[in-house]
């Protein structure tokens, strides 16, 4: 119980995601790695069953990634512009950079369409690895880099919602802008005063949600966006009175976000990277061979200089160059008690793109090879990242920000 208690839950679901990397890794290339395989492709209602993890699932993460959104912009860190930009400046950089170093190797290509990829930061490592880090991450870092993430998720949604969009239907997205406008009217009017009458309509706003969903994906759109956008019809106030003036009531948005925390990062994401870490490394390496020639090929391959130039080098020069900017022009300052070392660790720990990066990549790629190997390009480029990023800030620095 002890050991459990130093544990933190960011740190579990770090362990939790790592382990079952590695586990999907060593049965895809196990003598079962065809069952293994063949089981997140089994049919189920017309689609693999991978598909429906990647684009049903992934929806209800989505839609807790709306959730903190809405509460750090509502109350959170993110309230004040002024608090805002730092983390603003620093996550569009962290975008641009990446997408800059792929798009070098992959212009005119056609792998030109995974530049997407390295443009995003997977929140819940980054968070185990400050967990772990403990003291030696200031309490102002752990701020900038939580607000740093919510705009890069932000900004990936974004990405997703332009750029990998297939077949679009306009008929359908004006049915879809219908729905949403008659949800939001009754969201906003509805103001239920009792607990029965809020759970009744946050479970009329998710039912409709599914409607959502399926108009979405009929839209031509990511059906996961529908997430998000449940999210922003989940009320954020509560009209429940209470006997004590002091008894904080939970409004139907946290409560919903406390509900959906546990089975997000305990099940779906979990599903989501054995579902999508299953590469079979006969299938990246020719013929087999573990060779250095074979290993040079594949670095060689632009998707994969791209990736991993973006993550690594990318993410920490956007970053800091988001930094430098704000800075510069007075639009921001940088907190008292940070040092250089702690914004080149959080640099580089932005290059661990690993769950997001890996979603983008099935948009991305149709051909397995290229997904497989842009995949281990992932896994193998995100963990350097993070060890690199933690063992920076690992380092008793006095050093002052030099601007």
């Amino acid at each position: 119980m002890k050991f459990m208690s130093k544990l933190s839950k960011d740190v579990l679901v770090g362990i939790l995601l790592i382990s079952c990397t590695i586990g999907s890794l060593i049965f895809a290339n196990s003598p079962f790695g065809a069952s293994y395989q063949g089981f997140w492709n089994h049919s189920v209602g017309g689609h693999p069953l991978s598909h429906w993890i990647n684009d049903g699932l992934m929806a209800i993460f989505f839609l807790l990634i709306g959730l903190e959104l809405k509460r750090e912009f509502q109350e959170g860190e993110l309230k004040s512009p002024k608090h805002a930009i730092l983390p603003i400046a620093a996550a569009i950089g962290g975008m641009l950079f990446p997408a800059i170093f792929y798009l070098g190797f992959n212009w005119g290509l056609p792998s030109q369409n995974g530049f997407g990829i390295p443009m995003s930061t997977d929140i819940a490592f980054v968070l185990a690895i400050i967990a772990i880090l403990g003291s030696k991450v200031p309490k102002s870092l752990k701020v900038f880099l939580t607000a740093l993430a919510v705009f890069d998720d932000l900004g990936a949604i974004l990405i997703i919602a332009i750029f990998y969009t297939s077949d679009f239907s306009f008929i359908y997205l004006a049915f879809t802008l219908l729905l949403f406008g008659i949800l939001f009217f009754v969201s906003r009017f509805s103001k239920p005063k009792t607990v029965k009458g809020e759970k009744t309509l946050l479970f009329f706003l998710l039912s409709a949600g599914i409607c959502l969903w399926i108009l979405l994906m009929k839209t031509g759109i990511h059906a996961t966006i529908s997430g998000i956008l449940v999210a922003l019809l989940i009320p954020s106030h509560s009209y429940i009175k209470t006997s004590v003036a002091t008894t904080p009531v939970l409004t139907p948005a946290k409560r919903l976000e406390h509900r959906l925390h546990n089975p997000v990062y305990l099940v779906i994401l979990p599903l989501f990277i054995l579902a999508n870490t299953a590469i079979p490394l006969h299938d990246v390496f020719p013929q087999s061979q573990f060779n250095f020639n074979n290993i040079t090929q594949i670095i060689n391959e632009p998707h994969v200089a791209g990736i991993a130039s973006g993550l690594f080098f990318g993410k920490p020069l956007g970053i800091l160059s988001g930094v430098f900017i704000a800075v510069r022009f007075n639009w921001a300052r940088i907190p008292q008690d940070l040092r250089f070392n702690h914004l080149v660790g959080a640099g580089f720990l932005g290059g661990i793109g690993f769950t997001m990066a890996i979603f983008v990549t099935s948009l991305s790629f149709s051909e397995q090879a290229l997904i497989n190997s842009a995949k281990l390009t992932i896994l193998l480029v995100s963990l350097t990242a993070a060890l690199v990023g933690a063992i920076i800030l690992s380092i008793n620095s006095k050093r002052n920000y030099p601007l």
